[in-house]
């Protein structure tokens, strides 16, 4: 089973651009992850979203 190591470096939110391309008013910076947060992805291909990583990151 293949892994792949996800660590979360920096975090960045660009209204401009949020309001731009996601189309969900009052969208705001993700709360899910922190800076220094680790993830390993799962499944047979090392391509399964981790638990707790942000959905809209995947």
């Amino acid at each position: 089973m293949k892994k792949c190591k996800i660590t979360v470096l920096r975090r960045e939110f660009y209204p401009d651009l949020a309001a731009e391309y996601i189309p969900f008013p009052d969208f705001k910076p993700c709360e899910m992850m922190k800076e220094g947060d680790v993830f390993l992805t799962g499944g047979p291909f090392g391509n399964e979203c981790p638990a707790g990583f942000c959905a809209m990151a995947w």
